[in-house]
């Protein structure tokens, strides 16, 4: 035991010998400099119940013999001073093969480790992290935390903004590849912004997560952890969008304006020589009929200059026709161009029947797809069926469409089959639906959800606004109907639905 004594007493470790009740047999120098106890105090009372109770049942496994020795962690709150914090190792002293049973003195030996300096900077890292880890929860700038794992970029962490930004669609995707969250593009900025260990913001504009736009910033943390901020410009994008939207129909509706001014009075200028025209034309059929007529011309005992004479007269004729029927034309033009340039938003909505929109429409496009050999098929189901409408809303939409057809299929210069364009006109129970389809190369899959969008446009730079569509949608969907391009046809097929009567006309 003398061996024994030395040991005990100059350990460097504190060390306590403890009866099952928490009886402090002996405890040595450094066990008395880290507690301030001395023996005969009860251990049990600077701990709390719940480590006394599993401080009990380690010592019941070590009497059964379940375990030889037990290691916890304790906090011993002491009379004087602040509580500490011990790693606690224990086993049972038992008896050597010369001790005799009976006299000897169950007890346990309590080796003692300060670890208050360490729990308190553990507390101190919890406390600073938890403290993070709620500021960056409450971020209001989106984030997503990026970690390097077994060789690729693996979503470790994400904020409550990052779960609004994407409509919690991400909220289940904690340890999926970056790539598959945020794009090919993007990842490679994550590796290099790892590799370099920089911050950086990519100021480029982009659709991520639903067509959010956002401009991403890169943030490297250590040792291996890269944060991505998002800054959500949709909103503003959008408002953009609008302002630019009505800056561009005011424009357009200017433009309209000014050339309805323009084929006022061009039509003024235009129309008294057409008059002139006209009348010199219908003068000079009748006289030329006259003369053919004559019983001179019609003599059956005619010479050869005779009948030289009635061929010319003929040709003369024929072709006082055709300088009538162009002005008869050119007159049927600018009536048009009046109408069309008139901005139509104000106007009341009136009844008109399919014939008479159908008829003002092509007299302002069927020369041109007559000079490109291009055929216009027109079916009218009903042609007298009266419709309430801004007249001449629907025109612009209905010419916006076969224009955009006549640079479709004029643009297709490697289609199979002969050009066509076919506009339909069919009554659907309440409603007048119109279709408007041509024979082009079609709009490709990927796009198809992007042409209403406005100034998005498949024509080349400088060829067109883009906002064609997007302003006969909006017409439409005053005149409460529909305005859709039809997925199910092969071809380019737009489809109008109207309501025979408007809600609100008069």
């Amino acid at each position: 035991m003398d061996h024994f004594e030395a040991a005990f007493f100059q350990s460097p470790l504190a060390t306590l010998l403890v009866r099952p009740n928490g009886e402090l047999l002996n405890l040595n120098g450094a066990a008395e400099r880290l507690l301030g106890l001395k023996a005969n105090a009860n251990l049990s009372s600077y701990l709390s119940p719940e480590e006394i109770q599993k401080c009990n049942k380690a010592f019941q496994k070590i009497e059964r013999g379940e375990i030889s020795n037990f290691r916890t962690e304790m906090q011993l709150t002491l009379k004087v001073g602040s509580p500490i914090f011990v790693m606690a190792f224990i086993s049972i002293a038992r008896p050597t093969n010369n001790s005799p049973q009976k006299s000897f003195q169950k007890f346990f030996i309590v080796q003692l480790e300060d670890i208050s300096i360490r729990k308190r900077s553990e507390e101190r890292l919890k406390f600073n992290e938890e403290r993070f880890r709620a500021q960056f929860r409450n971020l209001p700038i989106p984030t997503l935390v990026f970690k390097w794992t077994l060789g690729d970029f693996l979503l470790f962490d994400l904020n409550q903004a990052a779960l609004t930004l994407t409509n919690d669609r991400i909220a289940n995707q904690l340890g999926h590849s970056a790539v598959e969250i945020v794009g090919y593009d993007n990842a490679k900025n994550i590796q290099d912004c790892l590799n370099k260990k920089h911050t950086f913001c990519d100021n480029k504009k982009q659709t991520l997560f639903d067509n959010r736009v956002v401009v991403i910033t890169y943030s490297f943390t250590p040792p291996d952890y890269v944060l991505l901020h998002f800054e959500d410009l949709t909103e503003k994008v959008h408002i953009e969008n609008e302002l630019e939207v009505h800056r561009s129909k005011a424009l357009y509706s200017a433009k309209m304006a000014s050339l309805g001014e323009m084929a006022s009075s061009v039509a003024h200028e235009i129309n008294t020589p057409l008059t002139i025209i006209s009348g010199y034309s219908e003068q000079m059929i009748r006289q030329l009929k006259s003369i053919r007529d004559s019983n001179s011309i019609q003599n059956s005992n005619l010479n050869k200059t005779n009948n030289l004479t009635q061929i010319h007269i003929q040709s003369l004729e024929k072709s006082a026709t055709n300088v009538l029927l162009t002005a008869e034309k050119i007159a049927e033009i600018i009536k048009g161009l009046r109408s069309f340039g008139r901005d139509g938003s104000q106007d009341p909505f009136l009844p008109c029947t399919v014939e008479k929109l159908i008829t003002e429409t092509l007299s302002l496009c069927r020369e041109k797809f007559s000079a490109y050999g291009i055929p216009l098929q027109v079916s009218i189901q009903d042609p007298k069926m009266q419709i309430e409408c801004r007249t001449v809303q629907i025109e612009e939409v209905l010419l916006n469409l076969l224009n955009n057809s006549f640079d479709a299929v004029t643009a297709d210069q490697h289609g199979k089959n002969s050009p066509w364009v076919r506009l339909e006109v069919y009554t659907q129970e309440e409603n007048i639906e119109i279709a408007v389809t041509d024979s082009g190369p079609g709009i490709p899959p990927e796009i198809r959800n992007r042409i209403m969008e406005p100034f998005f446009s498949t024509k080349g730079e400088g060829k067109g606004t883009g906002l064609g569509l997007s302003i006969s949608k909006a017409i439409i969907q005053t005149h409460q109907g529909k305005f859709e391009l039809d997925d199910k046809c092969p071809n380019t097929k737009f489809l109008i639905r109207l309501p025979i009567r408007h809600k609100n006309a008069a």
